[in-house]
């Protein structure tokens, strides 16, 4: 063999495992490369087809002793079958299957107190070591500041002038496709956990799931997390058919029967938190048989067959919205005291009284010190309910998402809570999206960094269903994130974030806005009622991130063009908007929720 030879029959090995890393492209049932796994992706299939080409190309020139034919064409002729031959079988048995889902929403979390997004407490040291293997969306923006509002953006990627929903008595119509329908179409078992009493199945959140239920009720202001990940691994096991090990400890099912533990922690990942365990049912757990714990779908049915049922495996779609941190910022154990020792146990006021004055030094700081070690309390049973999925084998191909429905203010702008304004406080909020591997092999690093491309909770939809390669509902507002976490420039240019709040019980009032890297502009369309400035406002974000200085007239033509953007987005919105909206008559027990929720009076 001479030189110009063997660089020939590398040329061929090279060019053949291009050839098969792009049909391994087009093979994959899902995903994509991301730009930091190409190097490792396309390396290992040029090796391979270099390696391949060489080996049978050793085996032809041995063979060329033997057979009538010239060594080298039969080398390379031999090379190029054991490789295409090699591929051939490679490729469509290096697919995985579409992975689980998993979507967890947190009620009320901003962005800027988490220690993952620069905060000085350490409030999310779980969420800071699950971001190594998880895209973290720096400038994602929830739709508007209130669950109602968001809620159906997140799951439907519709605008909230879209949905139409402003009150709790709303019904959000079944023409909206969420989430859960397209993965329900799409091959997907589909469970849902929620514990705000505005994502009720009444309210139409219960589309497309096979099990839906609200859980907690009464003057409880909400379960704590740790119930909701039990309660939410009972009703998965349910439609799985897992057992736990023989020696797990035990906790009751839904029936009030002993069964192993639903999840999997332990120490400081339990409800006690730092100092230990505390009183996880401190909180109200209702019964199975409470009236006012709803559900809906065949999840019962399905738990009482699960132990004569065959299970095939098909992928999960689990979606649980915790109430933490919401108001009134209860945890567990030690939590109360994690951040404020000298906490003397008082209470303080709820978020629908937003022109309350600003409290004391010594209470606001414990107000804040509650928020936060809610925040931390939550972090903690994230890692109890990912350590549960890994005890089930949910998590060795899985696509999680982490965000929240909106953030809360603490006076910046003269007001408290959330639901009034459109200020970063209560719309800059987090977002983490963990991608798993397509392929089996080569074992990529996972697609992971700090992306600063706008996103908003429009976007969460599509990009979760364009990553699994299931179809979008073309009625979708949002639009996929999927390149730009993968490291690319979006095909679509500069990405924008469109916002509204419109609320009717919590104060009349429409607030507008867009939000792009650097830049603000609000403008309010309805002004009775809110809270804040009643003026159109433009900041600079990159200068004056916490919004203080209104830029309008200082830079007027700035400003105007970002005005203009806004009011030409909103005049198309107009053909967009919902029309009349179902209402339903909340009971006495969901009027007691709402009320431990601070919700009403």
């Amino acid at each position: 063999m001479n030189r110009s030879f063997l660089l020939g029959a590398a040329g061929t090995g090279i060019a053949i495992g291009l050839l098969a890393g792009r049909w391994q492209l087009d093979a994959m049932h899902f995903g994509t490369i991301g730009s930091g796994q190409a190097t490792v992706y396309w390396g290992f299939f040029v090796l391979a087809g270099v390696l391949l080409v060489g080996a049978g190309g050793l085996v032809g020139w041995a063979l060329g002793a033997i057979v009538p034919i010239e060594r080298r064409s039969l080398s390379l002729l031999t090379g190029v079958l054991a490789a295409a031959g090699a591929f051939a079988h490679f490729v469509p048995s290096n697919v995985r299957e579409r992975p689980n889902v998993f979507m967890l929403v947190s009620d009320t979390m901003r962005a800027d107190h988490m220690s993952l997004y620069g905060y000085e407490r350490p409030t999310t040291p779980f969420l800071e070591e699950y971001a190594a293997q998880s895209v973290v969306f720096t400038n994602s923006m929830s739709q508007g500041s209130s669950t109602i509002v968001t809620t159906p953006s997140i799951l439907g990627s519709c605008y909230p002038s879209e949905h139409g929903l402003k009150n709790y008595q709303d019904v959000l119509a079944e023409d909206h496709v969420l989430i859960s329908e397209s993965l329900q179409w799409g091959g997907y078992q589909t469970i849902g956990v929620v514990t705000n009493p505005h994502l009720a199945e009444r309210n139409g959140f219960a589309q497309g799931f096979d099990h839906y239920e609200l859980f907690g009720s009464g003057n409880a202001a909400a379960v704590f997390a740790e119930t909701v990940n039990e309660r939410f691994f009972l009703r998965l096991d349910a439609f799985t058919g897992w057992e736990p090990p023989a020696d797990a400890g035990e906790v009751p099912d839904a029936n009030g029967n002993s069964r192993g533990r639903a999840g999997s922690s332990s120490g400081e990942d339990r409800a006690g938190g730092p100092g230990g365990r505390g009183n996880a049912d401190s909180r109200e757990e209702p019964s199975e048989g409470d009236a006012d714990s709803e559900t809906a779908g065949d999840g019962a049915e399905a738990e009482e067959d699960s132990e004569d049922a065959e299970w095939d495996e098909p992928p999960i779609f689990g979606f649980i919205f915790y109430t933490d941190p919401h108001t009134p910022y209860e945890t567990p154990g030690d939590y109360p005291r994690l951040y404020d020792p000298d906490w003397a146990g008082k209470d303080y006021v709820y978020w629908w009284q937003p022109k309350k004055p600003k409290p004391d030094e010594k209470t606001f700081f414990n107000l804040i010190a509650q928020y936060d070690a809610s925040i931390t309390y939550l972090d903690s049973q994230l890692r109890a309910l990912f350590e549960g999925l890994e005890e089930r084998g949910l998590m060795d191909n899985a696509l999680v998402v982490f965000t929240s429905d909106h953030g809360e203010e603490f006076f910046e702008h003269d007001g408290y809570g959330h639901g009034f304004t459109l200020f970063e406080e209560v719309v800059h909020v987090p977002l983490l999206v963990s991608f798993p591997s397509p392929i089996r092999f080569p074992p990529l690093p996972p697609i992971s960094g700090f992306v600063e491309d706008v996103v908003a909770s429009v976007d969460i939809m599509p990009t979760v269903l364009d990553y699994l390669r299931i179809p979008i509902d073309p009625a979708a507002s949002g639009r996929s994130a999927v390149d730009v976490a993968a490291g690319r420039k979006d095909p679509a240019g500069e990405r924008v974030a469109y916002l509204e709040q419109i609320s009717s019980t919590y104060g009349n009032y429409d607030l507008r806005a867009i939000r792009t890297r650097d830049r603000k502009c609000i403008i309010p369309l309805v002004e009775k009622d809110a809270v804040g400035p009643q003026e159109n406002l433009f900041f600079d974000l990159e200068d004056d991130p916490e919004e203080l200085n209104n830029l309008v007239e200082e830079r007027e033509e700035e400003a105007g063009n970002y005005l203009d953007l806004l009011a030409s987005r909103i005049n198309r919105m107009v053909l967009l908007e919902a029309g009349e909206v179902e209402q339903i008559v909340p009971s006495a027990a969901r009027r007691e929720h709402l009320r431990a929720l601070g919700y009403i009076e």
